[in-house]
């Protein structure tokens, strides 16, 4: 099994940023406040797409710690565009489950858990 990394402040993961994948920061202040509200790791992963094809421990040239924020960001954002309808098609979807299960096997229904064997796909 591969060794932990091993702690980094936040002025030391913006110079592995810098130094060993080759990222842009022009505001290592900003840089800190970016870290210290998003996981290294969360917002690293949002640069994948964004790496040297030649070198995968490398950012492509010109790749800045925004770019990374940005697509961050927007991701944060489609996922509050789509919360709301989801949740409620959650809800409704629920809804509908809890009313067949109570109409068929009465209010407590869903305590018995053979009212949720499933006749195919069983495993013999």
């Amino acid at each position: 099994m591969e060794p932990l990394k091993p702690f980094k402040t936040y002025e030391e993961q913006v110079e592995h940023l810098k130094s060993v994948h080759g990222l842009i920061v022009d505001d290592e202040e900003w840089a800190f406040g970016i870290l210290s509200k998003v996981n290294y790791y969360r917002l690293s992963a949002y640069g994948i797409s964004l790496r040297d094809p030649n070198n995968k421990d490398k950012y492509r040239s010109g790749t800045s710690l925004e770019d990374l924020t940005g697509l961050y960001d927007f991701d944060a954002y489609f996922r509050t565009i789509l919360f709301l309808p989801i949740s409620e098609i959650e809800v409704q979807f629920r809804t509908k489950v809890a009313y067949q299960l109570g109409k068929k096997y009465g209010p407590e229904g869903y305590k018995d858990p053979t009212n949720f064997k499933s006749t195919t796909n069983q495993k013999t």
